[in-house]
Formats: structure tokens, C-alpha cells, sequence
């Protein structure tokens, strides 16, 4: 038997999860961004070793 769905979304719904996929974007973002400095600051630190030796 051959069956049909129909998705409905309503536009709050659709607004809410924009928002919640946002919220999410923002946080990895700025956990990207912390990764970054740390990584960043290690590199430099060793490059500042080698020249000192």
C-alpha cells in the first residue's frame, strides 16, 4: 500500500528553529574562535623559544 506524507510547518515553528540553529551557530563559532587563540599562542610561544636558543 503506497502511502503519502504531508509536512506542514508552521511559521513559528519554523522562526523558533531558526533561532535555536542560530544560537547554535554562535556558540560554535565563538568556541572555534577560543580554539583558534589557544592554538595560535602555542605556536608562537615555540617559535619565541626557538629564536631565544
Amino acid at each position: 500500500m503506497r502511502q503519502r506524507w504531508l509536512v506542514i510547518e508552521s511559521k513559528g515553528s519554523k522562526e523558533s528553529d531558526l533561532k535555536q540553529l542560530e544560537k547554535r551557530l554562535t556558540k560554535k563559532y565563538t568556541q572555534a574562535q577560543s580554539q583558534l587563540r589557544k592554538l595560535c599562542q602555542q605556536e608562537f610561544a615555540a617559535l619565541l623559544s626557538q629564536r631565544m636558543n
